[in-house]
């Protein structure tokens, strides 16, 4: 009886080490592979990014498709986050703009600083013609064009210029320098946008960080997949009906319609009108 005890404690104490050996080398979601590691073998940080929702409240949004047959059915109490979901399921591509959450979260206590985020752009062609659908759901829409967010919030990216600026100050009201503590189980969300001027652009974001004092990078795309974020330029006639469709969930239920048809509140730009 003794020796049977014993043989089921080493069992036991075997599938203990077994599962913990199996969960230290699991690959962190969307960093290909690379762990965050700073001697820890088990990594004390994971990180996911993926498309999130607009930087500013009652911003407006864009997303291309192939052509208006391709637009999706949308449910009527749809907002633009729960449009721009839908028209992803069908293949719709960012226009404009693309705003990301990284999600950090903490699988020990853990003291950490976003340094910066640089896009790794691994390919650029031009743009196709499509038709472009827009998001409208508030009274006052806005969108911020890429000048003012690099100049003036510093929390966004142009993927198609030759020297890209880092994104430095994505943890909102912290600044950069500011290091951070996590425990167990913990998350912290950051959020910065990615502009395409000129190009059909796929990416992923490089973060650095700084974790307990040592430098880390790592390299994500877009979910646990790691698959490339993607963003094609804004249209160029956002007012031409037969090229542009309209979301407009302002008061009631949503409902498309068109530019045409001035029946939705119009976005505006800093210089005006974006029709």
């Amino acid at each position: 009886m003794i020796r049977r005890v014993r043989w089921l404690a080493l069992v036991l104490v075997g599938c203990v080490a077994a599962a913990y050996t199996a969960y230290a080398w699991v690959p962190l979601p969307g960093t290909r592979g690379a762990a965050i590691d700073t001697g820890d073998e088990r990594g004390p940080l994971e990180l996911i990014a993926d498309y999130g929702p607009p930087l500013g409240d009652g911003e407006a949004s864009w997303q291309a498709f192939p052509s208006r047959d391709g637009l999706p059915d949308i449910p009527a109490d749809s907002d633009c986050a729960g449009v721009a979901e839908r028209g992803r399921s069908r293949g719709a591509v960012d226009s404009g703009w693309s705003d990301v959450t990284l999600t950090v979260r903490a699988r020990r206590t853990v003291t950490f600083t976003v340094v910066a985020v640089r896009p790794e752009v691994l390919s650029t062609r031009p743009p196709a013609e499509g038709h472009t659908l827009l998001c409208v759901d508030s009274p006052q829409p806005h969108m911020t064009d890429e000048y003012h967010l690099q100049y003036s919030l510093t929390n966004a990216f142009v993927l198609d210029q030759g020297n890209p600026y880092d994104v430095y100050d994505v943890i909102g009201e912290q600044g950069s320098d500011t290091p951070l503590q996590l425990g167990f189980g913990e998350l912290q969300h950051f959020r910065f946008r990615a502009f395409a001027l000129a190009c059909d652009c796929t990416w992923l974001a490089e973060v650095e960080l700084r974790v307990e004092g040592e430098r880390q990078v790592v390299t994500l795309g877009s979910d646990s997949l790691g698959e490339p974020f993607r963003t094609v330029p804004r249209p160029e006639a956002p007012g031409d009906s037969t090229a542009n469709s309209i979301w407009c969930a302002v008061e009631g239920a949503g409902r498309l319609t068109t530019p045409a048809a001035r029946d939705c509140p119009v976005p505006r730009l800093y210089e005006g009108p974006i029709y």
